[in-house]
């Protein structure tokens, strides 16, 4: 299925300009400031996400149709930073 902005079902799919809409108008209903999200925080969400449940970046790669592994590799933001840390043993 294909939506519209508007969440009615379409024959074609969703612009990129669609899809930011539809994020900044979910953020601003979750009481975030919707100029802090765009589309492509979707897309980072989603990479990041998967990252951090162990996916492979070839199947991602494939989920997204990028051509590259090194873009999808771009759009996954650091989700283990505090995980086995250099200062983990500090009290």
């Amino acid at each position: 299925m294909k939506f519209t902005p508007q969440g009615r079902v379409g024959t074609k799919a969703m612009s990129d300009h669609g899809a930011a809409l539809v994020m900044k108008a979910a953020a601003a209903a979750a009481g975030y400031d919707p100029a802090a999200f765009s589309g492509h925080s979707l897309r980072a969400g989603f990479f990041t996400e998967a990252a951090s449940q162990g996916e492979d970046l070839f199947r991602m790669k494939r989920q997204s149709r990028h051509k590259s592994t090194d873009m999808v590799a771009e759009y996954v933001r650091p989700h283990d930073d505090w995980v086995d840390h250099a200062g983990r043993r500090f009290s």
